[in-house]
């Protein structure tokens, strides 16, 4: 059948399925994108920063660590080194439920990796620690000296560098992820812009084509039926389709 012989309700009906399809499939993408660009940014929000945030808390409980071991040996009174011991116990503590917060944060073999890498190192770094907390104790303060400025200060340096590294990596993340939600927003922003573009050729196309189906018909018909009640019976009248206007034509034939 032809689209000519179409119901003139099925080709206005046709042309306004076609624009919403257009509509809906538009929402479709718009709302596919909206998806991608929040997932993205609660990636930054909940996992990357968080990282990051934690790292500085573990860098910031071994910068306590450091000024209260030293506290400690400069003071020597019994009293105020007890309460440098607290601190450090108590940073160490903290650092360690950091830690731990951090490792199920851990979701890729790499950061796996550097995790563990980092974990190592606190653990040599906690056995000077401990070392120097048992002379501090005791009040062995030439052997809290040596061991502050030997063996802590190495291990403590191997392990701010280890921190310094993971975070390097999870900074490194956060800005592939502030990357990733840019270009998901730039790539909407142009896929949407396209398909208005394309939306609005199709939009008008449709129109013409269902304006000019019907309109064209119609003025044949008004001509046909303006010669025929001038009393002009010999119009040569064809018919080309089989819609209401094509009736219209055929009962003027006849």
């Amino acid at each position: 059948m032809k689209i000519s012989d179409w119901k003139i309700g099925v080709r206005l009906g046709l042309g306004f399925a076609v624009l919403l399809a257009i509509l809906l499939t538009m929402a479709a993408v718009s709302i596919n994108r909206l998806g991608a660009l929040s997932d993205a940014t609660t990636l930054i929000t909940k996992d990357r920063v968080p990282k990051v945030l934690l790292v500085n808390d573990v860098l910031e409980q071994v910068n306590l660590i450091a000024r209260s071991s030293r506290n400690a040996i400069i003071m020597k009174e019994k009293e105020a080194v007890k309460k440098e011991i607290a601190r450090i116990h108590a940073a160490r503590g903290k650092a360690t439920e950091t830690l731990q917060k951090m490792e199920k944060m851990m979701n890729t073999p790499k950061g796996q990796e550097i995790f563990k890498s980092l974990t190592d190192k606190r653990a040599s770094y906690g056995a000077a620690t401990n070392k120097l907390l048992k002379a501090l104790e005791d009040g062995k303060w030439d052997d809290a000296s040596v061991l502050l400025l030997g063996e802590v200060r190495q291990t403590q340096f191997a392990y701010m560098d280890q921190i310094e590294a993971f975070e390097k990596y999870v900074v490194g993340l956060m800005h592939e992820a502030d990357q990733d939600a840019h270009d998901t927003y730039a790539f909407a922003r142009i896929l949407l812009l396209a398909m208005t573009a394309i939306a609005f050729v199709l939009g008008i196309m449709v129109a013409l084509f269902a304006t000019r189906s019907i309109t064209r018909p119609l003025d044949e018909a008004v001509k046909v039926a303006e010669t025929v009640a001038s009393g002009d019976l010999t119009a040569r009248i064809e018919v080309r389709s089989k819609d209401e206007t094509g009736q219209l034509m055929q009962a003027l034939k006849n």
